[in-house]
């Protein structure tokens, strides 16, 4: 017979926090998982007391994916949820940052890919219409926040406190809206104070569509591969090398564990 638990004991140990890493897989690249592994291996070294669970959903409308993610962490117990999309770059200590900022929204700094790639984030203006917000280093407060109306969810933690506050459904796609609009829209009418933030210390890459060469753009593409960099560099720029790469170990790690691995190898030669 196995012996009771103290109560005393229960009420004294505290409740381990969780996170779930969500996103919606249409066609990952090579480059932005790298980044995903990246970023699930570093989240757990740098927060070793937290639980994690991943939700990968395969190929579904985005916001019935985002809506998914949401009950599955909701049933789990997760304090927050971070999505990010299958097409960003993501940095691999972003959610430690996202974390430290104890935001009830907040996203890290990233571009929509489509001319002329705004900044991820949205303001209404003077109309009372919501428009792209362009990146104006005054609007950047001392923390390297901006406070804004709405964001994407590309590279975004939440407090999953907010959707205890919502009615479903939390994220929901429109003619004229996406589904992250439409919930940081939402979540200001229902939940008084809701602020959305950007962090402009941490920033995501988001991956192009690579073109076709063919007689119609060689010229345009020569040029471009003259100018410093040439074409590696829009396609793998060299400030995204620590990003991209899949080995999760910085040069000096490294280092260490290749000399583990022949420390170990010469004392079985002996």
């Amino acid at each position: 017979m196995k012996p009771e638990k103290n109560p005393k004991m229960l009420l004294g140990k505290k409740r381990r926090k969780s996170l779930m890493l969500a996103t919606v897989v249409y066609d990952v690249g090579a480059i932005p998982y790298g980044s995903h592994i990246a970023m699930a291996y570093r989240t757990g070294k740098e927060l070793p007391n937290w639980d994690f669970h991943f939700c990968g959903l395969n190929r579904i409308p985005i916001d019935k994916g985002r809506n998914t993610a949401i009950i599955a962490a909701l049933a789990r117990g997760c304090d927050y949820i971070m999505f990010y999309d299958d097409d960003m770059v993501m940095d691999p200590h972003i959610v430690k940052i996202l974390l430290s900022r104890k935001k009830p929204m907040i996203m890290g700094m990233c571009y929509i890919r489509g001319y002329p790639f705004q900044p991820m984030m949205f303001r209404f203006n003077e109309n009372k219409q919501l428009d792209k917000h362009p990146f104006n280093k005054e609007d950047v407060d001392k923390n390297g926040l901006i406070k804004v109306d709405a964001v994407g969810c590309a590279a975004t933690l939440i407090n999953c406190e907010l959707f205890k506050l919502i009615p479903e459904p939390w994220f929901l796609t429109g003619e004229t809206h996406t589904e992250d609009i439409y919930f940081c829209m939402k979540a200001k009418e229902c939940v008084k104070g809701f602020e959305v933030y950007v962090d402009t210390t941490v920033e995501c890459g988001h991956m192009l569509p690579q073109p076709v060469l063919d007689s119609a753009n060689r010229e345009l593409l020569m040029k471009i591969h003259t100018l410093e960099g040439g074409l590696n560099q829009i396609w793998q720029p060299d400030a995204r090398v620590s990003l991209e790469r899949p080995n999760p170990y910085t040069v000096e790690e490294l280092d260490v564990v290749n000399l583990k691995k022949k420390e170990k190898k010469d004392g079985k030669s002996h």
